[in-house]
Order: C-alpha cells, then structure tokens, then sequence
C-alpha cells in the first residue's frame, strides 16, 4: 500500500465534511431567511390592522357628526317648539359624537384635539338650537351651522394627515 502523505489525507477529509454540510448550511440560511419574511409580513398585517380600526374610529366620527348635522335641520328647521322625542335625540347624538371624539382622542393623539372640537362645537350648536326654540320658537339658519362645519372640517384634515402619517410609519 503506497504511503498517502499527510495533507492529502486531511484534504481529502476536509472535503467530505465540507461537501456534506454545504447543503444544510444553505438549507438553514433560506429557512432563516423565509422565518424573517413571515415575521416581517405578519408585523405589517397587524401595522395595518392598526391603522384600519384608527381609520374607522375617524371615520365613524365623521358620519356620526354628518347625522348629527342633518338631524339638527330637522329637528329645528319647522317652525314651532320641537317635542320631546326630538331633543331626546339630539342629545343622543351629542353623547355619541362626543363619545366617539374621547376614542379617537386616545386612539389617533394627532387629531384628538379636532375631534374634541368637533364635539364642543355640536354641543353648543344644540345648545344654541334649544335656546332658540325654547325662547323664540324660531329655527336653526345656515350661519348656526358655519362653526360646526369649520370644526368638522378641520376633523377631516387633521385625521387624513394622522393617519397618512401612521400609514407611512407602518410601511
């Protein structure tokens, strides 16, 4: 039996174990790497998820002020006082938008202070309303309405621009 030297001994060892754990090696790396990509895809669902039910909080905001709006040109555009059921219901919905405006405070920080705003100014409006029909039995007109829709207004840019931002940040 020839006398094999020494390096080409390891060499040839060296080279079987290399050649046996390339494949796992590149077997880990593309698991690994598939792991990262789930991990990073499950993270933006639920960045998204996030975002979503902020938007439908300043979205539910917004047609509870619209309903509102129309609801108080009903109740007090006839002439005459307004029954009871009426008021009932604009209080109602002054509970609900001012309920709405606390979530979307705590929820979207950005547009917190508009909402709150917004729902100032819808109690008042309803204040206002009530104390014109009490007094006079007269009706709402359109410049009763100019700071509500300012407010409402100003809700509607400053939650775009929160949650564009937040849509931004989450990717």
């Amino acid at each position: 039996m020839p006398d094999v030297p020494l390096y080409v001994a390891i060499v040839t060892a060296g080279t079987s174990v290399i050649s046996s754990a390339v494949p796992l090696v590149i077997g880990w790396a593309r698991d690994t790497g598939r792991e990262k990509r789930a991990e990073a895809k499950e993270l933006t669902r639920e960045d998204q998820e996030v975002v979503a039910d902020r938007r439908e909080l300043c979205v539910s905001l917004l047609s509870l002020a619209r309903h509102f709006r129309v609801l108080m040109e009903n109740a007090y555009d006839s002439r005459g006082p307004v029954s009871d059921p009426n008021v009932e219901q604009v209080r109602g919905a002054v509970a609900d938008i001012a309920s709405q405006a606390d979530k979307v405070e705590f929820n979207v920080p950005k547009a917190g202070a508009a909402a709150v705003s917004l729902a100032d100014e819808a109690r008042k409006l309803a204040l206002t309303a009530e104390e014109k029909n009490r007094e006079h039995g007269s009706s709402l007109v359109s410049s009763d309405f100019t700071k509500f829709d300012d407010c409402l207004e100003a809700f509607k840019n400053s939650a775009r621009s929160a949650l564009e931002e937040l849509q931004d940040r989450t990717g």
